[in-house]
């Protein structure tokens, strides 16, 4: 069987592929932390400045009332103000300190603020990470790198700069070989690892023509002059790439030979010379003397540094021994004193790891043998020292590794054994054949008109006695037709079953039953297929959350590396966060030496249910208008859980501010009706006393008047009378006159008070869109 047959039937493919897109689309959030124990106190230094200034302010505000107090007793003792004057210059006062009170915050407030209070170093670092996520394409090499668990059961990562950039390359793990101890998990702790590649003689020369001697780079250089075009090699006979380092041995590279189907001069090199060489990069660990230089600063805080063994020690030092209770050893401690600082200095000489590095080109070529000079050594963990390859074998502990795909591998050949004999069955299939009984055919017919009859009428003529000797010698034997079945289909079918038999045995050695290939069985529902997809989840979970952790080591390793380049001198770096974020961060070198800095990585898988659910509920949100549009996308567009609930949180400190605002404006708009109300009652009432008054006058007038017409020794004051019936009359016109414009001034008002109100919610949905 040729590979393209195997290729063909293979039933592994899709069950990796299907692993590769699930890992493609879990998120992959992560957050940079300083988890040294400066940063703690750094952030602790902060949390008790502001509480001292709340603390500071609480004070100088009760001295302000106070002398506030005594300025208006003077005032009013001195009468230089009147006492609502007086009254009005406190409140004046109390405004003022609450307004700047708004600009603390309260113990409860600060406590709350810092238990999830990120530097600005850690923000920085985390968007710088972010951008070196999108600009070395990390989530595809990821992905690529998990394929070579699933295949090969084990992954190797190299983090490295290559000239002076940090870069990520995923591994080939046929090229590699390492060494470390049977209980150490990652290659990163080991003893040593290397790994070969082939490259090209441009690619070599840009990586390391800088540092070669000039001899080898003349080497190389004329070997380069030497190629006209495209390699051949590239296209080999069987599509099997031709960068596998073993199958390509230094006699079967050289030009000539048959296994190479293109040649020519401008095919490949014209001389004995190949195109690829073979590179072989090494990193191993070793030791190295240094100290630990210690002093008590001016604040009496402990610093330590890290010093190498050709620091020089003054010459009026001391030396003491001390114990050491914990590791049960005595360690020598030098002493010196300052004349300048007056600062004692106290050295500790250890022994810690360092890793090597060097580099071998074909056989003969080699370069960059040397300490690794960008390795980081952390103050706070100087033993913890890393290879810059970071990877981990699957399922090699007290056995050979054995990946995923291994274990598919015995009934993958099954299943191309017993295809090999399904298609051999259908080759050999014949079907039904049919004889024909030509000695009854008429012979004034012939047999190609018997044969049109037959298919075109559906019937055949035929004669009896056509040939009378043999119907004789046959008798009653003679048949026109008959049919003779050579078809396999039963066996046929045997093996078909068969084969979906070995089928899905595949995928329940590698633990990818058919519903994760969206092939569901119609008899079962829709409760039982996901249940089959979340139990067979379970079952490949081991190898995702190590190829997880082996990402977040690259993760870390990657972060070091981008802290050295900023050491160096970049400050500043602009790029693009999202589609609407545009970043630029400037970020001072020295504060990353205060502190050791590590990356976490979300990968909980509850957290991840939780964001989903969250993301769902938050379209209620835009219906109730407690969310905008583009709000509600970038919701639907994180991938952390962390930085959604951050979003959360925002937008309920917006909407509670939008609350208190539209609360103020309500009691401000209940104090004018409250206002216009009793302006209005006031009206009314003094209104109506003074009819009452007048109404009063004109009865009691009236009164004298009735009287004087009693008696007939008065003056008959019958028109008088009359007058102020009149007027009596005027008086009640004009009452009402007045009620009605009292009645239409309060409707005024009342109009007013609701146009207020629509002018509120009007404010609050604009608000909400602007936000």
């Amino acid at each position: 069987m040729g590979k393209d047959y195997v290729q063909a039937f293979n039933q592994m493919h899709n069950k990796i592929n299907v692993l590769k897109g699930e890992e493609s689309k879990l998120p992959w959030s992560f957050n940079v932390i300083a988890y040294s124990p400066e940063a703690a106190n750094e952030i602790n230094r902060r949390k008790t400045k502001e509480i001292k200034n709340y603390i500071s302010f609480q004070i100088q505000k009760e001295l302000s009332l106070a002398q506030a107090r005594i300025q208006q007793q003077v005032m009013l003792e001195t009468q230089q103000v009147s006492q609502e004057e007086a009254e009005q210059f406190f409140k004046q006062r109390v405004q003022e300190l609450e307004e700047q009170e708004k600009e603390f915050l309260n113990p409860e407030e600060i406590i709350n603020k810092y238990r999830k209070f990120r530097l600005n170093e850690e923000i920085a670092l985390s968007k710088i990470l972010i951008n070196q996520r999108d600009r070395l394409k990390l989530r595809h090499l990821k992905n690529e790198s998990y394929e070579a668990a699933l295949v090969a059961g084990i992954e190797a990562i190299k983090v490295a700069p290559v000239n002076g950039i940090e870069q990520v390359e995923v591994l080939n793990p046929l090229g590699l070989a390492y060494h470390k101890s049977p209980e150490i998990q990652f290659i990163e702790d080991g003893d040593w690892v290397v790994y070969k590649q082939e490259k090209t003689i441009a690619d070599v020369i840009d990586e390391y023509g800088d540092r070669l001697h000039p001899d080898d780079l003349n080497e190389l250089e004329t070997r380069l002059s030497r190629v006209y075009g495209t390699d051949a090699k590239m296209y080999s006979k069987d599509a099997y790439s031709p960068s596998h380092w073993e199958n390509l041995s230094k006699y079967n590279r050289t030009f000539g030979f048959n296994d190479v189907p293109h040649t020519g001069q401008y095919g490949q090199s014209v001389a004995n010379y190949h195109d690829y060489l073979t590179v072989y990069t090494c990193y191993w660990r070793s030791q190295r003397k240094v100290y630990f230089l210690s002093w008590v600063d001016d604040y009496g805080n402990e610093q330590m540094d890290i010093v190498s063994e050709d620091f020089i020690i003054p010459e009026n030092h001391t030396e003491r021994r001390v114990k050491d209770e914990v590791n049960n050893i005595t360690k020598k401690i030098i002493q010196w004193l300052d004349p300048e600082t007056q600062i004692v200095y106290s050295l500790e000489e250890k022994w810690i790891p360092q890793i090597w590095e060097g580099t071998r080109i074909e056989d003969h070529i080699y370069v960059d043998i040397q300490p690794v000079p960008w390795i980081n050594t952390s103050i706070e963990r100087p033993y913890d020292v890393k290879l810059p390859i970071y990877g981990a074998p699957y399922s090699a502990k007290n056995a050979p590794i054995t990946s995923l795909f291994d274990r598919g591998v015995p009934w993958q050949k099954l299943y191309l054994f017993v295809m090999a004999k399904w298609l051999k069955l259908i080759q050999q299939d014949r079907g039904v054949v049919h004889t024909f009984n030509t000695l009854m055919v008429d012979e004034q017919l012939g047999i190609d008109e018997t044969l049109r009859y037959m298919f075109d009428m559906g019937f055949i003529p035929i004669n009896p006695i056509a040939n009378a000797e043999a119907a004789q010698i046959l008798g009653n034997t003679l048949k026109m037709a008959e049919t003779i079945n050579l078809s396999n289909s039963n066996q046929l079918s045997q093996y078909t079953q068969i084969l979906a038999f070995i089928e899905q045995q595949i995928g329940i050695s590698m633990g990818v039953p058919r519903e994760r290939e969206a092939r569901t069985s119609p008899n079962t529902n829709v409760t039982d297929n996901q249940q089959d997809l979340i139990q067979s989840s379970h079952i490949t979970q081991p190898i995702l959350a190590l190829h997880n952790i082996i990402w977040e080591n690259v993760l870390n390793a990657l972060l070091n590396l981008t802290k050295e380049r900023i050491k160096k001198g970049a400050k500043t770096w602009r790029f693009i966060l999202s589609d609407e974020e545009i970043a630029t961060i400037e970020i001072s070198p020295e504060n990353l030496d205060n502190f050791d800095f590590g990356v976490y990585v979300k990968q909980n898988e509850k957290a991840r249910e939780v964001l989903k659910q969250a993301q769902l509920h938050a379209q209620a949100l835009i219906q109730n208008d407690k969310l905008n549009l583009s709000t509600f996308i970038g919701m639907l567009e994180t991938e952390n859980l962390g930085e959604f609930k951050q979003m959360v949180r925002q937008m309920e400190n917006e909407l509670s501010q939008r609350e208190l605002q539209l609360q103020q404006q309500r009691l401000e708009a209940q104090a004018k009706q409250q206002e216009r109300e009793i302006e209005w009652r006031e009206d009314q009432q003094q209104h109506e006393i003074a009819m009452e008054e007048m109404k009063g006058n004109i009865q009691k007038e009236i009164t004298v008047l009735k009287e004087q017409s009693k008696n007939p020794e008065q003056k008959d004051d019958t028109l008088e009378l009359k007058k102020l019936e009149q007027k009596e009359k005027e008086l009640k016109e004009k009452i009402e006159i007045e009620r009605k414009k009292i009645l239409q001034k309060q409707k005024e008002s009342d109009e007013n008070i609701k146009l207020e109100k629509e002018k509120l919610k009007l404010n609050e949905k604009l608000k909400n869109k602007k936000s």
